[in-house]
């Protein structure tokens, strides 16, 4: 499998990109971004036009992620040629949240073949269930790869949308499978902390942090103290 990977930060309009698309055999094409740039004039159309041969899916988000970092407002796009693996993309719409675990059993359903090796979904973030639609899927498929994700926009809880070719759309789910003896399929997360900052620093902060909470604890003993108090006094003996 061949890929390339193109971003283009917030602000930065596709006409910026290169005039020839740096891999135009692409058979896949994602593409991810926030909820503005996807509302963009011509925005499928124009990265359709980049990769005429290619299937183009992808969502909006609530964040960006290089391998420089994490960007709001940008867009990024990972153009891929599956050399010899065969894919299917199916594009389901969303009537209600109801039908969601319905939605990903029949979805699982069509794409189901021997040689399934797995299975990348893309659903609109507002109006799935997104538990209901896994558990749909794997009903269906409980041994093979499931990965993907809901569409986000940032923190507005307002409409998500997804490109699906030439339409920018919601209320949609979009799944690909992934077809052949040589397609390996596997996913990965990754959690936890990092330490930063100078050691010695971070523990002041974190003695000025504990020793605000007992001042404040305290103070709340006290006032709590002083009210039962003038509780007391002012009950009849």
């Amino acid at each position: 499998m061949k890929f390339v990977q193109e971003h283009l930060p917030a602000k930065t309009g596709l006409n910026k990109l290169p005039s020839a698309s740096p891999l135009p055999e692409a058979n896949w094409v994602l593409v991810f971004g926030s909820v503005n740039r996807f509302n963009d004039k011509g925005f499928a159309k124009t990265i359709k036009k980049r990769y005429p041969n290619a299937e183009i899916i992808g969502c909006t988000t609530s964040g960006e992620i290089t391998s420089d970092g994490v960007y709001d407002d940008s867009i990024h796009i990972t153009a891929m040629q599956w050399e010899r693996s065969t894919l299917r993309f199916i594009s389901k719409p969303v009537n209600s949240m109801e039908q969601s675990h319905a939605l990903g059993a029949q979805i699982a359903a069509e794409l189901k073949m021997d040689d399934l090796k797995g299975v990348f979904v893309l659903s609109d973030g507002l109006n799935v269930n997104g538990s209901e639609l896994v558990e749909g899927l794997q009903e269906i498929l409980p041994n093979v790869p499931i990965t993907g994700g809901l569409a986000g926009d940032s923190a507005a809880f307002k409409q998500t949308l997804l490109i699906n070719n030439d339409k920018i759309q919601d209320r949609v789910v979009i799944a690909v499978g992934i077809y052949g003896e040589d397609a390996i399929v596997t996913s990965g997360a990754l959690g936890g902390w990092q330490p930063y900052g100078p050691p010695d620093k971070l523990r002041v902060q974190t003695k000025m942090w504990c020793m605000s909470w007992i001042i404040n604890r305290l103070y709340l003993f006290i006032k709590c103290i002083s009210v039962i108090t003038l509780i007391n006094y002012r009950l009849p003996g």
